[in-house]
C-alpha cells in the first residue's frame, strides 16, 4: 500500500492560501478555507464550467476518488488489479479507486455486490469511507446498534464533523466533503465539530418538523416529551403551518439546541413567520424549552470593505436585500410573500471592483440572478436588472464591462446571455426553446470567451465573447 505522507502542521504555521480560481467560491462561501486547501493540493477540481459548486451533492464515485486521491500516490492506483464490484466495469474512470478501496478495506459495497457510484453519498456512508481511509479502522459493525456509529465517533474524536451536517441519512455536499477531509489532513482540535450523538439528535429534530410539514401531526406529537397540550390542540396549532425550514442549528447544552424555524401559511396573504426555538432531546423525544416568534433576523452578510457591505435580512414577515455604504442603507429588493411563498435571497457577492452586487433569488422550484449597480448613479440605466436571469454559471469579464450567464436546459429551457455594463445593453441572447443548452462553461477570462454546448440533432461546441460588442461564433 503506497500512501501519501500527510504533514501535521500547526495552524499558526500554515501558509496563506492562494486566491481561489473557482469563480463561485467567494469570501462568504461556507467551507471556503477547506475548498481552497484541497484545490491547492490538487485533490479537487471544478466542473467543466470552471465552478466548484459547493452546495452540489456529491456521488459515491466522486467522493471515493477524492478520499483515495488525498491518501494515495498515483502509482498505487495504477498498480491495483483484481479487486472490483459487480457494477464497476474496468473502463470506468473510477475503477482504480474502487480497486484500491476494496483491497485496503476502505469500502465493501452494498450487500448485492454493487458499488452504485452514481448514487449520492450520505453522511453515514461518507464517514465510513473517510474513517477507513484515514484511520485504518478495524471494526465489527455487528457489535453496534447502528453500523455507522464507530466511523462517526472517529470523525468526532478528530473534530471533523462540520456543524452543517444534518443527519446520517442526509446527502452531503461538496463543501462539507472538503471540510471533512481538510480537518483530517490538517488536524484542528480547536475546530467546532458535532459529536456522533449530536448528529443523531439533529435527525430527531428534523424528523419532527418533516412530520409537521407532511401533516403527520400524530407522529410529530408522539415525538414530544411530556407534551403540555393535547393532540387536538397540537394539531390546531400546526395545521396551517406546512412549510418548515430549520436554520442556524447550534448546540447550547448537553442534548440541547437552538435554531430558527420559518413557516408560511397556505393563505399567501399572511406573512412569513419565524421562530427562535430551543429544544432538548431526551431519550429520543423532544422537549420544547422555548419557541419565540421574532420580527427580525440578519440572515447573511457579505463585506466588500470596512465601509461597504450587503445583507439579507428577515423583517416583519419578509426577506430583504440591503446595501450599506458609509453608514447609509439602501433597500435593493424585498420578497413578495403573496406571490412567492417560499422566496428567499442568498449568496450575496460583490464584483471585484465593488461596483456591482450579485445575489440569488430562490423560490420553490426556480432560482434567478440579480445584478445591482452600486456605483453609477449618473447613468440612465436600471440599477437592478428589470427581469431576473435564470440561475446558472455567471460572472463579469475582467474589466467589468460585460456580465454573462449561462443556464442549462432542464425543467425550463436554458439560455445564454451577455449584458453590456453599466447601460444594461442586451449584447447577446440565446434562448431558443428548440435549442437545448447541454453544457455551460468554462469561461476563460484571458480570452473573454464563454464556452457552451447546444444540442438539436447533435452536440455542438459554441462560444461567445463576453464584451460590450460580443461576437457569437457557432
Amino acid at each position: 500500500m503506497i500512501k501519501k505522507m500527510l504533514l501535521v502542521l500547526s495552524l499558526l504555521a500554515f501558509p496563506m492560501l492562494a486566491a481561489a480560481s473557482f469563480p463561485d467560491v467567494y469570501q462568504n462561501t461556507p467551507h471556503r478555507e477547506a475548498i481552497l486547501y484541497l484545490q491547492n493540493e490538487g485533490i479537487v477540481q471544478g466542473y467543466p464550467s470552471g465552478q466548484y459548486d459547493a452546495e452540489r451533492n456529491i456521488n459515491r464515485a466522486e467522493f471515493l476518488k477524492i478520499v483515495v486521491g488525498a491518501q494515495y500516490e498515483q502509482d498505487a492506483l495504477d498498480d491495483c488489479s483484481g479487486y472490483s464490484l459487480d457494477d464497476v466495469d474496468a473502463s470506468e474512470w473510477y475503477a482504480s479507486y474502487v480497486c484500491v478501496g476494496i483491497r485496503d478495506d476502505i469500502i465493501d459495497g452494498y450487500p448485492d455486490g454493487t458499488f452504485k457510484g452514481a448514487f449520492n453519498i450520505n453522511f453515514a456512508e461518507a464517514a465510513k469511507i473517510v474513517a477507513n481511509s484515514f484511520g485504518d479502522l478495524s471494526v465489527d459493525e455487528t457489535e453496534y446498534e447502528n453500523w455507522y456509529r464507530p466511523y462517526a465517533e472517529y470523525l468526532s474524536d478528530n473534530s471533523a464533523i462540520p456543524e452543517d451536517i444534518e443527519g446520517y441519512d442526509k446527502d452531503i455536499d461538496r463543501g462539507q466533503m472538503a471540510e471533512i477531509i481538510y480537518r483530517l489532513m490538517i488536524p484542528q482540535q480547536a475546530a467546532v465539530s458535532l459529536t456522533a450523538d449530536e448528529v443523531s439528535d439533529y435527525e430527531i429534530i428534523r424528523e419532527y418538523y418533516s412530520d409537521i410539514w407532511a401533516k403527520e401531526y400524530s407522529k410529530a406529537y408522539e415525538m414530544k416529551y411530556e407534551p403540555s397540550m393535547s393532540l387536538e390542540e397540537f394539531t390546531e396549532l400546526y395545521q396551517e403551518f406546512p412549510f418548515t425550514r430549520i436554520e442556524e442549528y447550534s448546540k447550547v447544552g448537553e442534548h440541547t439546541y437552538d435554531f430558527y424555524v420559518r413557516g408560511t401559511y397556505y393563505n399567501q396573504e399572511s406573512p412569513v413567520e419565524m421562530y427562535d426555538v430551543s429544544m432538548e432531546v431526551i431519550d429520543g423525544k423532544l422537549r420544547t424549552i422555548s419557541a419565540d416568534q421574532i420580527d427580525y433576523r440578519l440572515i447573511e452578510r457579505a463585506d466588500y470593505d470596512e465601509n461597504k457591505y450587503a445583507t439579507v435580512e428577515f423583517e416583519d414577515g419578509e426577506y430583504a436585500v440591503y446595501l450599506y455604504e458609509n453608514g447609509e442603507s439602501t433597500l435593493i429588493k424585498k420578497s413578495n410573500h403573496q406571490e412567492e411563498i417560499t422566496q428567499i435571497f442568498k449568496e450575496l457577492r460583490f464584483s471585484e471592483s465593488g461596483d456591482y452586487l450579485v445575489f440569488v433569488d430562490q423560490g420553490w422550484e426556480w432560482a434567478s440572478i440579480y445584478v445591482y449597480d452600486t456605483a453609477h448613479e449618473d447613468i440612465d440605466a436600471p440599477k437592478l436588472n428589470p427581469e431576473p436571469y435564470p440561475y446558472g454559471i455567471f460572472g463579469f469579464n475582467p474589466d467589468e464591462t460585460a456580465f454573462f450567464i449561462c443556464s442549462e436546459s432542464g425543467m425550463i429551457p436554458g439560455s445564454v446571455h451577455v449584458i453590456g455594463l453599466p447601460y444594461r445593453t442586451n449584447v447577446f441572447t440565446l434562448d431558443d426553446q428548440d435549442v437545448m443548452i447541454a453544457e455551460c462553461g468554462p469561461y476563460d477570462p484571458e480570452t473573454n470567451i464563454l464556452h457552451f454546448k447546444t444540442y438539436v440533432d447533435g452536440l455542438i461546441d459554441q462560444e461567445v465573447e463576453v464584451v460590450a460588442d460580443a461576437d457569437f461564433s457557432p
